[in-house]
This record gives structure tokens, C-alpha cells and sequence, in this order.
């Protein structure tokens, strides 16, 4: 399927992609909000950095309901570019795929339906004590997500979470994962400068040097992570059991598969990394890099272009900013899995587009 792009163990992402086309998938997002957003010029995830704490509860009421509530319109960046969530409820809603919605720890709940795994927003890493109730999230995570792999053939875990990549790089490193200049932004110039200094700080004040929680996912985060991690990985642990389950994300998802393998590597072969081509064909990131340091889990991207788009805020996502988020590229993947190819790129900007303008207006 042309519409699919191999990056990492394509024989693998093949057969997966065999397996799975024409199958009924079930879409999770798991959310959550951490103080590091807030930090200046760190997350494009909002439109000033005290306003993220918005973005997670404002994209899942749009994948629920077709628009948001907790904000008027839809979450932007500074410069005014849609959240991923708009490609999200798109592909969504042309394969007619159902979604489920997961709080990992949020200081704003969204208003609509959703699962609670018992967490709290997360701190700024830089405490080095960041996330409350990480076994508790796990555990129920867990819980949900074998009950919900047997409402689907496969599932697809999706995320929001404005700082997510800062938070990732500092597990990754704590876990002995060399993310250093890997990560990727939702801005198009990268801070990884800033992104680097932030996680090591927060390593420092834990006392925690580079690798010495390789077997303590769990510390890790409570540490240095954010409470969208532990709901994702339980998620995904959960349901890995039973069904495959496509990780939807950037590089994100290495931290998610890191903190995966140390608990329970015998999963991993039913899972494979969903994300968009603006992720994998970015020179300022590495997730395949990332990835082949923990496990060869395939990773395949949606061959999404936005070049031709009516509008500058979509066109924006060919020039860096955004890329991915809110498991943009997974929901395109399972689209056109579940159509037969019917639904295409062209057609996931076209419904894009159209729920563009209805929302957001002529701009």
C-alpha cells in the first residue's frame, strides 16, 4: 500500500499491515497535562504556554463530539496551526471508527465521556519528582485496556500531551536510551538545547544518571515523566495481550516502548509505531534511531501531503510545525486499513479541509 510508508523493520510492518487490512480497530487517546509545557518556547501546543493545559481536554471533545468545549474553536499553535486532532477526527470519521477517550492526569477534565485511571496533572521535571500514582495509572491502564482489546481487532493509542517530547527525552535517558538530539518538536525550529537542559535538570535533582533506571520504568517516570505515559503503557500492555495495537505518535513513542519492554518484552511482537511522514522525513529528529536502541518494533507513517491544501494552516504542517500528535498518523493508518485503500491521503486532506473551514473558517 503506497499510502504507507516503511522506516524500520518493513518486513515486519508488512505482514502487520496485511494482517490488519479490512479489520475493525477501536481508537484510544490517552491525555494528560505536566507544568513543563509551561516552560517558555519548550511546546507549540497552544497558543500561549499557560493555555496548555487546555489542549488535551479541547482534542479529545473534538474527536468526541466533532467540536470543542472546554475553548472556543480548536487548540493552535502562536502561529495559529490546527491541532493534529482535526486530521485525527478526520481519518476517524471517514473509516467510521469508534473512539474511546483516557485521562492520565489532567487539571481541566473535558466535557464529554471519558476513562479515569486515578492520576494527577504532572509537576515541571525539573523538581525531579513529577508524577503521583504511576502504579496505581499502570495498573488500572492495564485493566482497561485487555477489556477493551476485546472489543476490536486491533487497537490504536493515540496521545496529547503539551511538553510530551521534553518529558519523553528525560525517561529515555534515565532508561539508558541515548535521545539527545532525537526528539521532535511541534515547532518547526527544534529546541533541543532547551529540551536537553530541562531533562537534565530535572535527572540531576533526582539523583539519576544516564541509564541507572533501565529496569525501573516506573521510577523513571515518577521522576521525570508525565501521567500521559503510564496510561498509555497500560493501555497498550493491556491490550497487547490479546490484539495488536498500533502505538500512535512520534517520538513519544520511544519512551512509551521503552517503559513497555522493561515490563513485559514479550508483547512487543504485537505491536508496531504509527506515525505521519512529517515525523519520519524530519532532519531535526531520529525516531528510528531512538527505536532501534530498544526493540525492532516496525514503524510505519502515513503518507499524508498538505502541500496542495486551501489553507495556510494546513499547508503549515509541510513546513515542520505540528507533525504529528493526538495519534494523527495511527488514525489515517487504520482509515485506510479499514477501507480498503478507499480512503486515501487525498481524501484525509479533503475531510481535513472540509472540517477546517466548518470549525475554524476560511483562514
Amino acid at each position: 500500500m503506497r499510502d504507507i510508508v516503511y522506516t524500520y523493520q518493513e518486513s515486519k510492518g508488512k505482514f502487520l499491515v496485511e494482517k490488519l487490512k479490512e479489520k475493525n480497530p477501536l481508537f484510544i487517546c490517552a491525555i494528560g497535562v505536566t507544568e513543563t509545557a509551561k516552560i517558555p518556547d519548550l511546546s507549540a501546543a497552544g497558543k500561549l504556554p499557560e493555555l496548555t493545559d487546555y489542549t488535551p481536554p479541547a482534542d479529545v471533545e473534538l474527536l468526541h463530539s466533532g467540536k470543542c468545549k472546554c475553548i472556543q474553536g480548536v487548540p493552535v499553535t502562536p502561529e495559529g496551526v490546527p491541532t493534529p486532532a482535526l486530521i485525527t477526527y478526520s481519518a476517524l470519521k471517514l473509516a467510521c471508527i469508534k473512539a474511546v477517550l483516557a485521562n492520565g492526569g489532567l487539571t481541566i477534565n473535558p466535557q464529554v465521556p471519558f476513562l479515569d485511571f486515578g492520576g494527577k496533572a504532572g509537576r515541571d521535571i525539573r523538581t525531579g519528582n513529577a508524577v503521583d500514582n504511576v502504579e496505581e495509572v499502570l495498573r488500572k491502564a492495564k485493566a482497561a485496556g485487555q477489556r477493551l482489546a476485546k472489543k476490536a481487532d486491533y487497537l490504536i493509542v493515540g496521545e496529547s500531551i503539551p511538553g510530551g517530547t521534553t518529558t519523553a527525552l528525560a525517561v529515555l535517558l534515565a532508561m539508558g536510551v541515548d535521545a539527545k538530539g532525537k526528539m521532535s518538536s511541534s515547532m518547526p525550529r527544534n529546541p533541543h538545547k532547551l529540551k536537553i537542559d530541562t531533562a537534565e535538570a530535572g535527572l540531576k535533582a533526582a539523583g539519576i544518571s544516564f541509564g541507572s533506571l533501565a529496569d525501573d520504568p516506573v521510577k523513571a517516570v515518577s521522576c521525570v515523566g508525565d501521567p500521559m505515559l503510564p496510561a498509555f503503557a497500560g493501555l497498550v500492555l493491556g491490550a497487547a495481550r490479546v490484539v495488536p495495537v498500533l502505538l500512535a505518535g512520534g517520538t513519544q513513542m520511544g519512551a512509551a516502548l521503552a517503559i513497555i519492554n522493561a515490563l513485559n518484552a514479550d508483547t512487543l511482537g504485537n505491536l508496531a509505531i504509527a506515525t505521519t511522514r512529517w515525523v519520519v522525513e524530519d532532519s531535526t529528529s531520529d525516531l528510528k534511531g531512538i527505536v532501534r536502541q530498544i526493540a525492532d518494533v516496525p514503524i510505519l507513517a502515513a503518507n499524508l501531503d498538505f502541500s496542495q491544501s486551501k489553507f495556510e494552516g494546513l499547508r503549515a504542517y509541510e513546513k515542520g510545525v505540528v507533525k504529528e500528535g493526538v495519534g494523527a498518523g495511527g488514525a489515517c493508518i487504520a482509515a485506510m486499513l479499514k477501507s480498503g485503500g478507499k480512503v486515501t491521503p487525498q481524501a484525509i486532506l479533503e475531510e481535513t479541509e472540509a472540517n477546517y473551514k466548518q470549525l475554524i473558517g476560511d483562514r
